[in-house]
């Protein structure tokens, strides 16, 4: 079994792609997706957000206020780093639960923004980079979710940079609208499974 790691900066296009290798019938982790169930269902997660945000942190219904989250965490490089250092480790002790689950197929590809902050980097034997031009990000995340400009490049330079992600990476998946993305997926499968 090959595990590919996908990842890309905000508005590339990874969870485009992603979908992409579902369709042919690769299993795919979402990491972002597994954070999210995992801050309703992981007792010790939801208590440690409750210690870093306080008990307004969720609802009335015991539900993540992902909004408040977002404005506090991304706002703040400190509580940023203290959320992913109580995230990272129940995700991927949730993907290697996943991995046995799918461990049949010869390929599995875990989706990822924070591929190297996570560590998720030491779980993969390939790593695959979405990347498209800023100005197309930026404009994709502001049709997609009605965030300002501001807010999309904020995000960005929170990010590692897309030239080093490319730098790291093992394959390219352009996503800038000129290459289509089904056979730069289906090339990068073969590549992977040779």
């Amino acid at each position: 079994m090959k595990i590919l790691a996908l990842t890309g900066g905000i508005g590339s296009g990874k969870s485009t792609v992603a979908e992409i290798f579902r369709i042919l019938g690769i299993p795919v982790f979402d990491a972002d997706s597994a954070a999210k169930e995992l801050y309703e269902t992981n007792p010790a997660l939801r208590k440690g957000l409750i210690a870093l945000f306080g008990r307004g942190i969720y609802d009335e219904n015991n539900k993540l206020n992902t909004k408040l989250l977002a404005s506090t965490a991304f706002n703040d490089p400190v509580r940023l780093a203290q959320l992913n250092k109580l995230v990272h480790p129940p995700v991927i002790e949730y993907f290697c639960e996943w991995k046995q689950k799918h461990g049949n197929y010869p390929l599995l590809v875990h989706e990822t923004a924070l591929l190297y902050e996570a560590g998720l980097d030491k779980l993969s034997d390939y790593v695959a980079v979405v990347t498209a031009a800023e100005n197309l990000r930026i404009e994709r995340v502001c049709r997609n979710k009605g965030w300002s400009p501001e807010q999309v490049r904020e995000r960005i330079r929170r990010q590692l940079s897309q030239d080093l992600l490319k730098s790291k990476a093992d394959f390219i998946i352009d996503n800038n609208g000129q290459l289509a993305l089904l056979p730069q997926v289906i090339e990068l499968i073969k590549k992977v499974q040779n």
